[in-house]
């Protein structure tokens, strides 16, 4: 509503005039009653006349007063109105801008820190922020009334994001608003399952083949040619056992992904751990003539956790180390208490009785890890210095993956720390294991 005029108007200032008439003359009266008494009886009616005028003025000047009061009222709750919506706008995570023609008028906070580097993006172009002919299509669209969808690409921080918008003209206007949906993780992860489908179609692939092709031998030969079928039904047996590995590491990954079950928490004595891993790799580290040598903190006798998600993680660790690690020499495992800051998302809870975190280490003397590949070696099936594996020892390429699932579950996180030529070392932390006994070791 458009606030009243404080301008005079015509009508105003008659009203003015008139006040003006009486009072003259009441003192025109007056001062002739000194010399004419007769003139006297002007003044009563002059006065009335007055009072009628004033009387008039004042119910003029409140019904003006409320009305400027009522106009203030709407102005304020307007405002609170617009500052409402801006504020519900601002606290939206997902960008929206508002356009007409290709001009924006409105961006959000949102919009502004993604593609404005926390800039204000008022004023800007359209095609000034967006190169994507997509995205200024929609703009043109929504002057004819249509909205509509796209999909585009664009660098955020150096960083390739993928942005679903929509876009969706005003009513009664030439503008249109814009939202969009940063969909980079959805399409990373349709990326990572056909990936994964393609590498466990290929894993599963060559040792069936590799069986195919020893029954067939075996078929062929009929019991002619012993030594043969000896070793055909080696092979048989190897590859039997590659499968069974692969369909193993395949389920335990398939449960570490999956959210449903929590860690179960339970008191795991360190020492015991560590000789179990050892025992079941004592023939894998006979072969190479490796040694596993365990570094505990003197005060640690137990630990806190998920007996199966340590095992692994503890388990494939050392295999991996034995397996890439120079023949005769040494695998070192080490357990100490750690200040360790939890995952935020994590499922596991705090343990007031377990105050103190965990740090797994795991070093080996192998040729290293390449620093370009460092942060790719927790990917699904991929491998770094297969060739120096024998056959027999290869594993399936999800071991450290498994691990890195398995640490996230627990709260923790897992890092490499490789000098290529000279060996790696595999980091683990954990939070929340270590009782305050041994809360005086290394922080």
């Amino acid at each position: 509503m458009p606030l009243p005029d404080p301008t005079p108007t015509h009508a105003q200032a008659v009203q003015t005039g008139n006040a003006i008439l009486p009072t003259v003359l009441i003192f025109g009266s007056l001062v002739l009653g000194f010399f004419q008494p007769a003139a006297l009886l002007v003044w009563p009616f002059a006065l009335g006349w007055l009072a009628l005028v004033l009387y008039r003025r004042r119910l003029q000047f409140t019904s003006q007063h409320d009305a400027l009061a009522h106009s203030n009222r709407e102005l304020i709750a307007s405002t609170a109105h617009a500052r409402l919506l801006e504020m519900i706008l601002n606290a939206s995570d997902i960008p929206m801008i508002v356009v007409e023609g290709k001009a924006i008028l409105l961006a959000n906070r949102a919009a502004e820190k993604i593609f404005g580097a926390e800039r204000s993006l008022t004023n800007i172009q359209l095609d000034e922020l967006f190169t994507h002919q997509g995205v200024l299509a929609l703009a043109y669209r929504a002057l004819d009334g249509e909205s509509g969808r796209s999909r585009f690409q664009m660098p955020i921080n150096g960083q390739n994001h993928d942005f679903d918008v929509a876009c969706d003209p005003l009513a009664d206007s030439q503008g249109s608003v814009f939202t969009f949906r940063d969909i980079t993780e959805l399409a990373n992860a349709v990326a990572l399952k056909a990936d994964f489908a393609s590498n466990a179609s290929h894993e599963l692939r060559t040792p069936i083949a590799s069986i195919r092709g020893a029954i067939e031998t075996i078929e062929s030969a009929k019991d002619q040619n012993e030594p043969i079928n000896e070793r055909m039904i080696t092979i048989i047996a190897r590859n039997a056992s590659r499968l069974e590995m692969l369909v193993n590491d395949l389920l335990d990954l398939s449960k570490l992904e999956s959210p449903e079950s929590p860690p179960n928490r339970e008191t795991i004595g360190v020492p015991d751990l560590v000789g179990e891993v050892i025992e079941h790799l004592s023939a894998m580290c006979s072969r190479r003539s490796v040694t596993i040598k365990s570094i505990l903190d003197p005060g640690l006798e137990s630990i806190s956790t998920d007996p199966g998600l340590i095992e692994l993680i503890v388990r494939n660790l050392v295999e991996n180390a034995a397996k890439f690690t120079k023949e005769g020499s040494v695998v070192e495992i080490s357990f100490a208490p750690r200040s360790v800051t939890p995952d935020p998302e994590s499922m596991v809870t705090r343990s007031s009785a377990n105050p103190t975190g965990l740090r797994l280490s795991v070093k080996d003397r192998g040729i290293g890890i390449p620093l370009a590949e460092q942060q790719r070696v927790f990917e699904r099936f991929y491998r770094v210095n297969d060739a120096q594996v024998s056959s027999s020892e290869r594993g399936t390429g999800l071991g450290l993956a498994i691990v890195k699932h398995a640490c996230r579950r627990l709260g923790g996180t897992i890092s490499v720390n490789s000098v290529y030529g000279q060996g790696t070392e595999m980091i683990v932390d954990l939070p929340w294991c270590v009782g305050e006994q041994t809360d005086h070791a290394d922080g």
